[in-house]
């Protein structure tokens, strides 16, 4: 929050008392010529009445001149950094993934005499973070998936840099690891194993990185001449935490009885660990009756206790590309998007071993 120097009283408040948007409240005091003359004077009497005066050492708005042709202009040396509050409190707690991002970060934006500055932003928020209508930061880093709406407005504010995330309706910078190539080289492993009923544990919950999934699977088997198998199984299921060891348990028992007979299937990480562990409870070798590959690796310590074979992430590198790209974008305001595509080592693991013969999943 923006801090007075007369009072507690924030951008929120007086967009409540003008009942009117934080955005309105932060276009009016940044002079923009988008505000109607009432409007303005309704705000600035809001702002009078709580006594609400921006830092500005925070605030870029009282060094923008009121001109729809001049271009934006901020020099705080902050960066914003927006992510759910999951990730946040993984971060805290140094889990060895989204923290190694955040140090990747750091480390960049340090060596540049830049800070950062995060806001939590959870899924399906559709409010602009308070560090953006403040005008807090000179640019965002996104770590967390929006509405279409939330991210193409804020894109439209600041400078923005997507990290493990690119939309095909909003071109920009981004960097995420090489999925694509990492799910082909573990389905290229277990073809060279001898497996051809390959099955993919994907969700509907979230359809970016599944839709890459179902995508590489296909286009693997049609790299081979092949319908892609075990169509029944691949179809994405709907999960949440209230119901997830159910629709776990539910595939594992599809996979036993389906008529496709899979002998492996690939899924990320956490899904193929649940895989794995509902297997061994019910008495199925892996991979001596069914092989599992991982495609990241985010918990480490469970994907070396389950044995998964999979694919590391490299966090710190993707956080620091993500941090260099968005301080070149404020160099170069006018290049065009960039993609930076990070590549993460294979780590093999005991989950993965050749087809079973004769017969893979019958018993």
């Amino acid at each position: 929050m923006a801090r007075s120097s007369s009072s507690s009283a924030n951008i929120r408040q007086v967009s409540r008392l003008a009942g009117v948007s934080a955005t309105t409240v932060s276009r009016v005091l940044s002079n923009s010529p988008i505000p109607t003359d009432q409007t303005r004077k309704v705000v600035m009497e809001a702002v009078r009445k709580l006594g609400y005066r921006p830092d500005p050492m925070l605030s870029a708005a009282f060094r923008r001149p009121r001109s729809s042709d001049a271009p934006v202009t901020r020099d705080t040396r902050v960066i914003g950094y927006l992510a759910t509050s999951t990730i946040h409190e993984s971060q805290m707690h140094s889990d060895g993934y989204y923290s190694a991002a955040l140090m990747g970060i750091h480390s960049v934006l340090k060596a540049n005499r830049y800070h950062m500055l995060w806001d939590v932003c959870e899924i399906g928020r559709n409010d602009i973070p308070d560090i953006v209508a403040e005008h807090r930061v000179d640019g965002l880093l996104i770590q967390t998936t929006m509405s279409p709406n939330l991210r193409q407005l804020l894109a439209q504010q600041l400078p923005v840099v997507f990290i493990d995330r690119a939309y095909v309706d909003q071109p920009a910078d981004c960097v995420l690891m090489n999925y694509d190539r990492a799910i082909h080289e573990q389905l290229t492993m277990l073809w060279k194993l001898g497996h051809r009923q390959i099955a993919s544990f994907t969700d509907a919950t979230d359809s970016y990185y599944n839709d890459l999934i179902r995508r590489a699977h296909r286009h693997f088997f049609q790299d081979q001449g092949l319908e892609p198998p075990c169509q029944d199984l691949n179809q994405p299921r709907d999960i949440n935490p209230a119901n997830d060891d159910q629709v776990m348990r539910d595939y594992v028992n599809d996979l036993l009885h389906s008529p496709s007979r899979p002998t492996a299937v690939v899924a990320m990480q956490a899904y193929a660990i649940s895989i794995i562990e509902i297997a061994g409870q019910q008495g199925i070798s892996i991979p001596g009756r069914l092989s599992v590959a991982g495609v990241n690796d985010m918990n480490r310590e469970k994907s070396v206790t389950s044995g998964l074979t999979t694919y590391v992430v490299p966090m710190y590198e993707i956080g620091a590309a993500a941090a260099e790209l968005l301080l070149d974008r404020l160099r170069q305001p006018q290049r065009p998007p960039r993609r930076i595509l990070i590549e993460g080592p294979p780590i093999t693991r005991t989950s993965c071993g050749p087809v079973p013969n004769p017969d893979g999943l019958s018993s």
